[in-house]
């Protein structure tokens, strides 16, 4: 092992330092919006993760590479997709460490995807944007066999109780806790043969979809056919938020503007009102 001089090797820890800067300083993020459907669905989220490493790989797109023995792609999906689950609504960050259109970067990536995979959009972001999800809608398409007045009724119970306490067992390293599922589902509506189900994101726990069905009384393998996400609300930052990441018109309320739009149960869970312009 060679040892160097202190003052050789505080120049050097400086020279990488700048150039670290230097390169953050060029770093530009892309969220892209992308739709998952037919059998790529029943992809696991690592596996979803390596697809896009490698069609990022095969595409030559710039992605920027963190520091260390074991460097990986700067990429992330903020809110991982169930097996099974279809989507429209799926996001993933990259950054890059040179600058790209995001035409060509769509264009790039859509050769390189397998079936199932579509890229919708791809807008430009703020690198150092901190991308959390807020709330997600679901689509939950029924079978025929289901008796939709029994479970009107058992929605109507559902959402007029003001808690639902779960016991979620442990898990793993998870411990057992209790939740609250009324406090989690912002609006569940019944349509022809299927639910429209909007659920908060919460960072100590977010309700599963089996335990939804669960307080519903439904049975996951011979009453629903398909789970599908429809739309998802991120920070305000997000400049597709107001645009194309819109929720559909549900029950008694207008399609929201932004995240956080829903006007919260009185005495119910402390979710966000909205203010009141007019006055």
């Amino acid at each position: 092992m060679r040892f160097y001089p202190l003052w050789i090797e505080l120049d050097f820890c400086l020279k990488r330092k700048c150039t670290m800067q230097d390169s953050e300083q060029n770093i530009t993020a892309f969220a892209i919006r992308f739709a998952v459907k037919d059998d790529a669905r029943f992809l696991s989220h690592r596996d979803t993760m390596r697809l896009w490493q490698r069609a990022l790989s095969r595409g030559r797109i710039p992605v920027s590479y963190s520091q260390g023995f074991n460097p990986h792609m700067k990429m992330t999906l903020p809110l991982p997709r169930s097996v099974g689950m279809s989507s429209v609504a799926e996001l993933l960050i990259i950054k890059l460490h040179q600058p790209v259109s995001s035409q060509t970067l769509s264009n790039q990536l859509t050769g390189q995807l397998p079936g199932g995979f579509e890229v919708i959009d791809v807008t430009a972001i703020l690198a150092k944007l901190s991308v959390r999800p807020l709330w997600s809608s679901y689509r939950i398409i029924l079978s025929r066999q289901i008796n939709k007045v029994l479970l009107e009724r058992d929605i109507q119970n559902f959402m007029d109780s003001v808690a639902w306490p779960f016991e979620r067992p442990k898990r793993k390293r998870h411990p057992s806790r209790t939740i609250d599922l009324r406090c989690a589902v912002r609006e569940m509506t019944l349509g022809n043969n299927e639910i429209i189900c909007t659920v908060e994101i919460q960072q100590t726990a977010t309700a599963r979809m089996d335990e939804i069905f669960g307080a519903l009384n439904i049975n996951s393998t011979k009453d629903v056919r398909e789970i599908q996400r429809i739309a998802t609300g991120y920070s305000d930052e997000l400049a597709f938020n107001c645009q194309n990441n819109k929720l559909p018109a549900l029950a008694g309320r207008d399609s929201p503007r932004a995240v956080g739009s829903f006007d919260a149960p009185d005495g119910r869970c402390g979710f966000r009102k909205q203010r009141n312009t007019n006055s």
